[in-house]
This record gives structure tokens, C-alpha cells and sequence, in this order.
């Protein structure tokens, strides 16, 4: 509403302020129509955009159908895998092997004598206990796989131990301290793998890590000594300076052991049969979203009742999923979906309208195990390699006109988008109209009740002239 001085009704006694607003109202029902049109095509981007969200995500099921790796792929299963479990690549030869293991990998490890029985001298105040921050007074230089330290008298066995792990990538070896007593690791198992030393100052001595026999320094406690894994493959011994991730014994596998075997185990080989059908069903469940969405846009009353674009989409992507891939039936087993389980519309629907996809797992799981090279062409033969296109790559190269940028959603989005815009732009047209029309209203309005004012004063002295002349007039008459 325009703001400024008003003269309602002063001379008029007409409420010009209620005509003035019933005014503006009808004027108004223009930017009431457009705004009921904006409204209407942002509801429909919003529909458009769901929609787009819907096969965007279906596309992205589509997209595990369409890489080899899905089909392809190798498990392998160990009848114990408290002994040995292993991983297999897609190049990996569907068989089964016999394995046992005699002996699991070890990292050299080594200990020194207890803080307490060491025997420093150390002068402790009074009511101090010898501990592991406690400083030892030691100093002096001593390697470790080449790889030099050196302590400085105010070491404690705490600083020992963090001295010789900041330099463990160098050194190969790791120190930890269990019960007040310092352990030296090996980062790497295997033969040949050993904790290698030089005791300059007589430093590890002192920490009992070293003693003398028959005048050489020799370990004092070797917990554990360096070793091989030693397994065998079909009777084939096998010696590894690793437990896990032994690649080069078996091609496209590795293998992890994990204990001692008292009795063979056998590792199978196979396709990874899950992977394949948690994909397809992945593929079923998200096609399944995609059709409720669109029949829920679709439905009676609804503002995409009708849409060509909508029974366009939905007819093209079952037709890509349900026709026939010609495969050579000479290599492959299959041609259509329904051989592997999977059917579209299997009841049907009164209203004409494309149903739902149903899945017989148990059909797939057998195709798979009969023909999973057939299951994978009916997916995702290339034209270049098969003669023709499978399902999954017919189906995205359809939905990516759709959802790409600039696709069918994209420019309809878009379209929408510009015509809100272009609306909003009209109701400011219109909003700046109205208010210069309510402005000459009111000033119309104004303008009367003034001119109105003024005719009343003059009437009024028109009046008094008039009744003074009367008084005149009787008096003379008198």
C-alpha cells in the first residue's frame, strides 16, 4: 500500500480507503494467476528433477553390468581359514588345490636383562625408585643393522626405547618394553632377516641386551630366531620369507597363512558368484524405484498424467532391457532376461503401465554356475567384440540421453527454470504497476475530498452572507 497523507472521507464521508484497496485487489488477481502458474512449474522441475535422481541412480546400478570385473571376478575359499586364506585376481584359474603348512614365517626377536637386575650404578634420592624414566647415566655409541645411535647420559629406558624406534625405517628393528625389560623386533620375518649389531661403548652390554661367550658378544636373550614359512602346494614344498601376501606361488592368487595345518586343506578357486548376484539384484531393485516413481508421477490427477516424455522414457528403457541380444548361440547360452531369471510385467497391469521386475534368484545363481561368460555377454557384449550391444550398455547409452547434460531432464529442467525467472520477472512488472495505479487512486481520491472541502466552505460562507443580508433586511423592514 502506498504510504502518504490521505484525506479519507473528511468531506465525502466516503471510506476511500476500503475502495481503494478493493481496487488494488482486482488489480492484483494478475500477479495472483502468475504466481499460481509459477508455483505449478516449480512443482513440475521438482517432479523432473526426482525423476532425474531416479535413473541417475539407476544408470549407477546399470554401470556395475557393464565392467567384465562383475562377472569375472575369482573367490577363493579355504576349507580352513584358521590355516590359510587368499585372495584371487580375475585371471585366476577355476580349480581346486591341496595345501598344508609345516611352518609359519618369523621376525627375529631379541631381549635384554630386567631395569632392576641390571645393576647400575645410580645415585638415587632418597625415596626414588628405579623405573623406566629413571636416567641411567649411560652414553656412548652402538649399531644396530648399521644404523647408529648414541645415548646421552640423561636417558631413560623409556628414551632408549623412542631413540631407536625414530629411526626404525632405517634401522629395520622396533623396541618395545614389556615388564621393565627392553625388546628389540625385527620389522621383516624370514631367514636371514637377523638383528645385526656393534656395541662401541659397551652400551647394549650394559643393558643386558649383550654378553660375552668365549670372548665374542652374543645375543643374551633371543626370544625368537628369524625363519621361513615352509607350506606345500600339491605336494610342492614351498619355502617364503613371508605369511601373507605370497603372490608368486600361484598365479593371480595370494595367499595368507594363518596357522599350522594338521591335516590338508583345500583352497577352491571359483567364480565369485555372490558379487555377480548382488549386482543383478542391485540392477532389479533399483529398476523396481524407478518404475514406483514414474507411476506415481503418472498417476490419476497427477500433474504428469499423460506426459509424453514420461511413457517415452518408460517404454524405451523397457524395450532396451527386454528384446533379444543376439549373442552367437553357438558360445553363448543366453539371449534374453527371462533365461536368467529375470521377467518385466510377469502379471501384468490393468492400467497398461509397465510393472515391476521380479528376480528368481534361484534361475540366476544356476545360469551362473552353468554360463557365467554367457551371463556377462547378456549383460555387456560390445558391438565391436560380440556383434552386438547387451542389455546393460543398450539400456545406459538410452538413459544417458536423458540424464545427460543438456539430455531430455536437463533441458526440460531448464526450460522450467526460465519461464520462473521470466515470471518473476513479469510479477515485478506488475507489482510496479499497480503501485503507480494506487498512487492516482489515491491521489484522485484526494483531490475530491479537497475540492469537495473547498465547495463545503464555500457553501458555508455563501450561507452566512446570505442569513446576514436576511437580518439586514428585517430590520429595515421593522
Amino acid at each position: 500500500m502506498v504510504q502518504g497523507v490521505a484525506f479519507t472521507g473528511m468531506a465525502s464521508g466516503i471510506d476511500t480507503d476500503e475502495i481503494t484497496e478493493q481496487l488494488i485487489e482486482i488489480e492484483r488477481s494478475t500477479i495472483r494467476r502468475l504466481e499460481l502458474q509459477q508455483e505449478n512449474y516449480r512443482s513440475e522441475k521438482e517432479v523432473w528433477q526426482n525423476i532425474n535422481k531416479s535413473l541417475t541412480d539407476f544408470d549407477s546400478s546399470i554401470s556395475s553390468l557393464r565392467r567384465n570385473t562383475t562377472f569375472t571376478s575369482r573367490t577363493a575359499r579355504s576349507s580352513d581359514e584358521s590355516v590359510i586364506t587368499a585372495t584371487a585376481g580375475s585371471r585366476a584359474a577355476r580349480r581346486s588345490y591341496d595345501i598344508e603348512v609345516e611352518q609359519l614365517a618369523r621376525a627375529h626377536r631379541v631381549a635384554g636383562e630386567n631395569l632392576q637386575e641390571l645393576g647400575l650404578d645410580l645415585d638415587l634420592e632418597e625415596g626414588e625408585t628405579l623405573n623406566i624414566e629413571t636416567e641411567l647415566g649411560l652414553s656412548g655409541t652402538f649399531e644396530l643393522n648399521e644404523q647408529e645411535f648414541t645415548l646421552e647420559e640423561d636417558m631413560s629406558l623409556d628414551d632408549i626405547r623412542n631413540l631407536i624406534n625414530d629411526f626404525s625405517e632405517e634401522s629395520q628393528v622396533e623396541a618395545e618394553i614389556m615388564n621393565e625389560t627392553l625388546i628389540l623386533n625385527h620389522n621383516k620375518s624370514g631367514a636371514g632377516n637377523e638383528i645385526t649389531f656393534q656395541d662401541n661403548d659397551g652400551v647394549l652390554q650394559d643393558l643386558g641386551i649383550l654378553q660375552e661367550d668365549n670372548g665374542d658378544l652374543v645375543f643374551q636373550h633371543e626370544l625368537r630366531e628369524s625363519r621361513n614359512s615352509i607350506f606345500y602346494v600339491d605336494g610342492l614344498r614351498m619355502e617364503k620369507s613371508i605369511n601373507e601376501g605370497i603372490d608368486d606361488v600361484l598365479e593371480n592368487i595370494t595367499l595368507n597363512l594363518t596357522g599350522i595345518s594338521e591335516e590338508t586343506v583345500t583352497l577352491n578357486v571359483e567364480n565369485d558368484s555372490e558379487r555377480t548376484i548382488d549386482a543383478i539384484k542391485a540392477f532389479v531393485e533399483s529398476y523396481n524405484k524407478l518404475i514406483a516413481d514414474l507411476r506415481e508421477h503418472m498417476g490419476e490427477g497427477e500433474m504428469m498424467q499423460g506426459d509424453t516424455t514420461i511413457r517415452r522414457l518408460n517404454n524405451s528403457t523397457r524395450r532396451m532391457l527386454t528384446n533379444t541380444v543376439f549373442l552367437d548361440a553357438d558360445e553363448f547360452s543366453f539371449r534374453n532376461l527371462s533365461e536368467i531369471g529375470i521377467e518385466i510385467d510377469a502379471d501384468g497391469l490393468s492400467s497398461g503401465f509397465t510393472g515391476e521386475m521380479e528376480l528368481n534368484e534361484e534361475l540366476l545363481t544356476d545360469a551362473i554356475a552353468e554360463d557365467p561368460e554367457g551371463v556377462r555377454a547378456l549383460f555387456n557384449a560390445r558391438e565391436s567384440e560380440e556383434g552386438t550391444e547387451g542389455v546393460a550398455r543398450r539400456a545406459s547409452d538410452s538413459i544417458q540421453s536423458y540424464i545427460r547434460y543438456n539430455g531430455i531432464l536437463d533441458s526440460r529442467e531448464r526450460s522450467l527454470a526460465s519461464r520462473v525467472d521470466r515470471i518473476d520477472r513479469r510479477i515485478e512488472v506488475e507489482e510496479n504497476r499497480i503501485e503507480r495505479r494506487e498512487t492516482r487512486i489515491r491521489s484522485n481520491f484526494t483531490r475530491m475530498e479537497m475540492a469537495l472541502n473547498q465547495m463545503q466552505a464555500q457553501q458555508s460562507w455563501l450561507s452566512g452572507q446570505i442569513q446576514q443580508l436576511n437580518s439586514i433586511r428585517g430590520y429595515r423592514d421593522r
